[in-house]
């Protein structure tokens, strides 16, 4: 009999017998005094690899990778007790000393699982908690968290008493991938998901390329080009927005967008990354390079804020539900927590006994909550350590006035540090920044019209000029241009509507339009009952302006808050 082919040997209590367990369904006996194989003992339908003897030497329990065990008669082998374990693969178990109860551990765990040795029944276990690593987390949107473990259960905490509400069983084949934890509850594979349920994305497993796998019944999987972001990368790092519109890859060197509707590209960031991860009003990207995290303006596709780190190779970026957060994890096994606008780090935090294998913020935003091959999850009080923060000194009304113009700089940093000077002055620059923008006006219908009407004109400079004073009038013309684009047959006119689609939707550059965007934002940070106000009033607008969708979108945030 091969080495290979066994999986260790136990001796009879008398020692008369050799029992070896195989990656077959047979125990294999050998007697010890004549060297001569005996008939194996049967019964299984997996790989049979665990003997345990009772004490007294009269009883034996087998198994392996089946879903149960069985209590044997000993000498003779023969099956008295099916005992339904409840799961597979078993890697030790042993015999209560008063012969009563069988524990057995499974591959992967770090707590026992008792069962009756007369009845077969299950006995009572430890409280409620993760028998083997945790290795993913997830947060709710009803700040329920979830958590997903080696021992293949799936658990759901309430967060203010820390208490189990649900567990499922999981089958996530022992973890040996990647994968993600949605806030659904569904592991998946892939290393991304689209909120709106309508794609999945992962690396591979054909090298350099990043599968998207739509959810639709029928909908063909698309592989893009992409590469690892760095040689210490380990992957290729990928993340959809939150509005599922854009697909953020890594590629060597740079950060590649595309679009989701017809996986165009949408623009690129010159930048090496192992990490990507969107803020939730998909404002941010955040990216893990070597040696810092960096911060990035989605609309404009401008460097906002470049945090160093302390241990190379940072993992896991996320951003709070707000914003205002990010944090990541060291190799050393340290979270650390920055506040964005500031940067400025707020707290590390350490204190599991074992490797961090994940975090996440609850949805609201004032915890953070760690996962650990200790099988525990630790709860931390984000809220506390921000309050602990030595507060801004108040800017001056000129640090103000010109942190208001900077607001429009096509310096994403120079525009970041303005919205720091903003936030610190909370009423002076809620009345500030109320006053400086106006609700869109529409366009004039007849005049979209005749705009549209002219793209497929018989003269070539009505077209040109058509397709010019489109481009100019930016966002409010896209819904027009998507309705025409959607119902004309000419291919001159859809040619040129593709072309004001693709000028429209470009990454923002115009003072006008970064003005817009950002005044916005740092009014929906305040968040006061005055900004509110003034988000509201830009939201009656024109609703094709990009004013109007993005004032209407941050009330609706605030609103949940």
């Amino acid at each position: 009999m091969l080495r290979s082919e066994t999986q260790g040997g136990t001796l009879s209590s008398d020692g008369a017998t050799l029992l070896i367990g195989t990656y077959t369904a047979d125990i294999r006996q050998w007697d010890i005094q004549t060297g001569k194989e005996l008939p194996a003992l049967t019964g299984h339908q997996k790989w049979a690899r665990i003997v345990a003897f009772a004490p007294d030497g009269k009883t034996l329990v087998t198994a392996g990778n089946d879903s149960f065990a069985l209590v044997r008669d000993w000498p003779t082998g023969k099956v008295r007790k099916k005992i339904d374990l409840g799961r597979a693969s078993v890697q030790h178990m042993f015999v209560s000393a008063d012969h009563s109860t069988l524990n057995v551990l499974f591959w992967w765990e770090t707590a026992l699982y008792r069962f009756d040795l007369t009845t077969g029944k299950p006995l009572s276990s430890p409280g409620e908690t993760h028998r083997a690593e945790v290795y993913a987390i997830a947060a709710t949107a009803d700040g329920s968290i979830l958590s997903a473990g080696r021992d293949q259960v799936l658990r759901k905490w309430d967060l203010k008493s820390g208490k189990q509400t649900r567990q499922s069983p999981i089958d996530a084949g022992g973890n040996s991938k990647p994968c993600t934890l949605t806030p659904l509850g569904k592991l998946l594979e892939p290393t991304a998901f689209s909120a709106d349920g309508r794609f999945s994305a992962s690396a591979g497993p054909e090298q350099n390329t990043v599968t998207v796998t739509p959810t639709a019944v029928g909908a063909k999987a698309v592989k893009l080009p992409a590469r690892p972001g760095g040689w210490w990368a380990g992957g290729i790092a990928c993340a959809f927005s939150p509005d599922g519109r854009l697909l953020a890859t890594a590629d060597e060197g740079a950060i590649l967008f595309r679009t989701t509707d017809a996986w165009k590209a949408a623009g690129s960031i010159p930048e090496s990354t192992s990490g990507l991860t969107f803020s939730l009003d998909g404002r941010l990207l955040a990216s893990v390079s070597l040696n810092d995290v960096s911060i990035w303006e989605v609309s404009s596709l401008t460097l906002r804020a470049r945090i160093p780190t302390r241990a190379q190779a940072a993992r896991d970026p996320q951003l709070s539900p707000d914003g205002k957060l990010i944090a990541w994890r060291n190799w050393d096994g340290g979270v650390e927590v920055w506040d964005v606008a500031r940067h400025q780090q707020v707290v590390e935090y350490r204190g599991h006994e074992g490797t961090v294998s994940g975090f996440v913020f609850a949805a609201d935003g004032r915890h953070l909550i760690t996962a650990s091959h200790d099988c525990t999850l630790l709860v931390w009080d984000v809220a506390t350590a921000i309050a602990d923060m030595k507060p801004q000194a108040e800017p001056t009304e000129n640090q103000l006035a010109a942190a208001l113009a900077d607001l429009s700089s096509p310096d994403g940093e120079k525009a970041h540090s303005a919205m720091r000077t903003l936030l610190a002055a909370p009423s002076s620059s809620t009345a500030l920044l109320g006053k400086s923008l106006a609700p869109a006006t529409p366009v004039d219908a007849s005049t979209m019209a005749q705009h549209l009407k002219n793209l497929d004109h018989d003269k070539f400079a009505i077209r040109e000029k058509a397709q010019r004073d489109l481009i100019a009038l930016g966002d409010r013309a896209e819904t027009a241009v998507r309705a025409f684009l959607a119902e004309t047959s000419s291919s001159e006119a859809r040619d040129r509507a593709e072309k004001i689609l693709d000028a429209v939707t470009q990454p923002a550059k115009s003072s006008r339009k970064l003005m817009e965007l950002r005044t916005v934002e740092t009014l929906e940070r305040l968040g006061s009952p005055a900004a509110k106000a003034a988000l509201h009033q830009w939201a009656t607008g024109d609703p094709s302006a990009g004013l109007t969708r993005e004032a209407a979108a941050a009330v609706r945030r605030l609103e949940k808050k």
